[in-house]
């Protein structure tokens, strides 16, 4: 096939694509959040029309992976953010020039040319060693505070995530997430490239095991996340692959729901993955498009500057959205870029994502594209969907999950070299 004519196709299930998140924000979200009225008003079908050029932006193929991660951003960000406009009967045209202006921001980033970052060949040993002590040492600390991992756990898994809240805190949570987030899976993903299916078993259940101990979800959609992405990789077209898997796991979970009477499929992957946080967007939007900037105050870096509020944002729009002031509500960076500086900080803090993806291409020039995306799922989704700029680059691990790519880029490629067959 052509690529004219894999484009024409990638243009199909574009529209498939809408067409599938338009039925699911009808039939099963809408009334979850706001009575938004029906597909109405001259705006909507010009609103699903961008969208479908959005998604005619996604690459054919991942080469690095930036380009990942900015369909993703499309996919599961910019386009329900479309679908859920198309619904309303006024349209905030600042917010949608804000939210475009930042994806057209981020497309320009990620085609910069890459950065010259040296190796680090005489310390990779060292640092490697530590992060790996680390890990255990995080990972038995884990075990001692929780009990271990426990299967009744399952049976109640709200219940016990906020027992744990005040029990897993301080440093060693932030240890935690990246132990679940970013360094397993990169384990994971090096173990698979490197066909040892004994050690990817033992991390795959050890990923598990922070699951059962935790009570958070994210660990078992890491798994997932890493079969998924590793099956993605496989294949030669990945970008008209991408956007029809995503319909194709919201499809699944909607027939899970109808046929076997199953929410949580639709619930974790559907509402929560992919409606909640564009909702959220707005409604951040709403909650300070007339208060003060926040202008980063709220975060400990920036200490010196007053933060003009008695709650943190997570919880002013938590309150807004739920009536309840002990709800956090937490967004990517264009929510809280809004709180930040009103309409001008999503694009700004745009820029620095995408260069923040293309510093990820630079320090992992050597390793399957495939393995990076793993390694940096966690951290950069977290970035663009449910975490504070700031905090997100510490508490998330997108620092962490830079350096260790970094250090780690030269020896992966010894190690694939010197496997290599004469």
């Amino acid at each position: 096939m052509t690529p004219a004519l894999h484009r024409v196709f990638m243009a199909l299930l574009a529209a498939v694509y809408v067409g599938v998140l338009v039925w699911i924000y009808r039939s099963y979200i809408i009334g979850n959040y706001a009575e938004y009225p029906a597909l109405s008003g001259a705006l909507s079908f010009p609103l699903l029309g961008i969208a479908l050029l959005a998604l005619a932006t996604i690459p054919l193929q991942f080469s690095v992976p930036s380009r990942f991660f900015y369909s993703l951003f499309v996919l599961i960000l910019f386009v329900p953010m479309c679908v859920i406009l198309a619904q309303t009967d006024t349209l905030d045209m600042f917010y949608f020039a804000m939210v475009a202006a930042s994806l057209t921001v981020i497309r320009a980033a990620i085609a910069m040319p890459l950065f010259r970052i040296p190796g680090l060949t005489r310390v990779r040993k060292v640092v490697l060693l530590l992060v790996c002590i680390s890990g255990a040492v995080t990972y038995g600390w884990l075990v001692f505070v929780t009990g271990g991992p426990r299967i009744e756990s399952l049976e109640s898994i709200y219940v016990e995530r906020l027992a744990l809240r005040d029990v897993i805190v301080g440093p060693v949570a932030y240890l935690v997430t990246w132990l679940g987030k970013i360094l397993l899976p990169f384990f994971i993903g090096l173990t698979i490239f490197r066909k040892q299916p004994a050690a990817a078993i033992i991390l795959i259940l050890l990923q598990l095991s922070i699951f059962l101990m935790t009570s958070h979800r994210i660990y078992i959609v890491m798994v997932l996340a890493i079969l998924g992405i590793y099956w993605l990789f496989k294949r030669r077209r990945q970008g008209p692959l991408l956007i029809a898997g995503a319909g194709f796991v919201m499809v699944a979970c909607v027939l899970a729901y109808e046929w076997f009477e199953t929410i949580l499929q639709l619930s974790v992957l559907v509402q929560r993955g992919v409606f909640k946080p564009a909702f959220l967007n707005f409604a951040y939007v709403e909650v300070f498009r007339d208060k003060a900037m926040v202008l980063m105050s709220n975060s400990s870096l920036v200490s010196w500057i007053d933060y003009p509020f008695s709650q943190n944002p997570a919880f002013l729009v938590g309150e807004y959205v739920r009536n309840n002031s002990e709800t956090r509500s937490n967004t990517g960076f264009l929510g809280s870029g809004f709180a930040h500086f009103h309409y001008f900080g999503p694009p700004v803090i745009a820029l620095f994502v995408g260069a923040l993806l293309r510093l990820l291409d630079s320090v992992s020039t050597k390793y399957p594209v495939w393995i990076v995306c793993v390694a940096a799922l966690g951290p950069f989704t977290a970035l663009t969907m449910t975490a504070d700029f700031l905090p997100a680059l510490l508490t998330h691990g997108t620092i962490f999950c830079l350096m260790l790519l970094w250090v780690m880029n030269d020896w992966f490629d010894d190690e694939r070299t010197s496997t290599l067959p004469p």
